[in-house]
């Protein structure tokens, strides 16, 4: 859900490989964590790494 609901924005096939295995990972930390705020922190570092390229 997480990569087809970010791959919005065109070049479907070139952001939704990372944008899948992203939310792989942000899905595995909350399940790990038991907590939502892990991932909301996660996100907010992706976001901010994609801004600086």
């Amino acid at each position: 859900m997480f990569a087809l609901i970010h791959g919005l924005n065109g070049g479907f096939t070139l952001e939704f490989p990372h944008r899948f295995a992203g939310g792989l990972m942000l899905g595995l930390v909350r399940l790990r964590t038991g907590s939502i705020r892990p991932t909301i922190l996660g996100h907010a570092v992706w976001n901010g790494l994609a801004s600086l390229t």
